[in-house]
């Protein structure tokens, strides 16, 4: 149970830093000014 627990919370956070980094660079390339 304590092993799967930790496993959970190293997810959760992988996810929340690729979501911090990856949502502003779509926001930025959908929203620049572009062709």
């Amino acid at each position: 149970m304590e092993k799967e627990w930790v496993k959970n919370q190293v997810v959760f956070f992988f996810y929340s830093l690729f979501a911090f980094l990856f949502i502003p660079f779509l926001y930025w390339n959908n929203f620049l000014p572009g062709e």
